[in-house]
């Protein structure tokens, strides 16, 4: 009788370890990643009051509430359109998700013909993807990054202190989605 009550208590103590194993959540199931190679030396974003948005394409990132935030009208080749201006100083940041046929980030700078990129193209990540980071002429700052499904998205503006808060804290959400269909039901009808 003991052989089976130790074996009995055995199972139970193995099934709960097995259940709260599987049953916690992960300590930070989605963390936004920084830019590589460009890392700010100070945080910037806890020295500026922020507002986080987010979007029903399924991504957001947090920017200073000094700055307006207005969604500009898209197409169909466009899936979200964000620009953020701050009135006072004349800085202005926009963020665009849109259709591409591109296969590879770098092809990019070949199909653009880019000529008036100032200095290094620098390697970031944006959320979990591969970009490219790099500083035009006329001192705009632009990061790019394409998504699996052929989706490029562009953070460009003139400010880079409110670029680099935007792109270290992109990451993408999960969009509600509405599913339609059929219903299924299980079980009999009964009818009296």
């Amino acid at each position: 009788m003991n052989k089976i009550a130790i074996i009995v208590v055995s199972s139970l103590l193995a099934l709960g370890i097995v259940f709260v194993l599987l049953t916690q959540k992960p300590k930070n199931p989605i963390s936004p990643a920084g830019v590589i190679n460009n890392a700010p030396t100070t945080d910037v974003s806890s020295q500026i009051q922020s507002k986080t948005y987010n979007n029903a394409s399924g991504f957001s990132f947090k920017y200073p509430d000094s700055f307006t935030l207005s969604e500009k009208e898209v197409d169909e080749s466009t899936y979200a359109w964000v620009e953020l201006t701050n009135s006072e100083n004349k800085e202005a940041v926009s963020i665009k998700l849109e259709d591409s046929d591109l296969n590879e980030i770098d092809d990019w700078f070949t199909i653009s013909k880019k000529s008036d990129i100032k200095g290094e193209i620098k390697k970031v990540k944006l959320a979990d993807l591969d970009g490219r980071q790099f500083t035009t002429e006329k001192g705009r700052i632009t990061t790019l990054a394409l998504d699996e499904g052929g989706v490029l998205i562009t953070i460009s503006g003139n400010s880079s202190s409110v670029h680099q808060q935007i792109v270290s804290s992109f990451i993408f959400t999960q969009s509600t989605q509405t599913t339609t269909g059929d219903v299924i039901f299980e079980g009999e009808e009964v009818i009296e």
